[in-house]
């Protein structure tokens, strides 16, 4: 399996960037990116995947803050710690191709 490192590194800005610059350009792209990955039944991630819930408010919250809308603070928590998962997902299985190259 590929493993995407530039979604990686976005959710990585997302998950990290402090709450007061969550609507700048380079965090709103990297929302973009993040916001156009498939549904988590359809995620070759799907082992380490978020829940069909989780990854609907992940969206919810994004669409609400690429609209220019100030999001509450709740709002901006969540949003980076479904980032987060997102980030953890993608890093283990960036870390289970490189073992599965590795043993080839």
């Amino acid at each position: 399996m590929f493993v995407d490192r530039s979604l990686k590194k976005d959710a990585a800005l997302v998950a990290s960037v402090p709450k007061t610059t969550i609507r700048r350009n380079a965090v709103r792209t990297a929302i973009k990116r993040l916001q156009a990955l498939p549904t988590p039944a359809r995620w070759p991630l799907a082992e380490y995947r978020l829940r069909k819930r989780e990854f609907d408010e992940f969206r919810a919250i994004s669409r609400r803050i690429l609209k220019g809308e100030e999001p509450p603070e709740g709002d901006v928590l969540r949003l980076q710690m479904y980032a987060s998962m997102i980030f953890e997902s993608i890093d283990r299985a960036d870390k289970d191709e490189l073992a599965a190259v590795a043993a080839e």
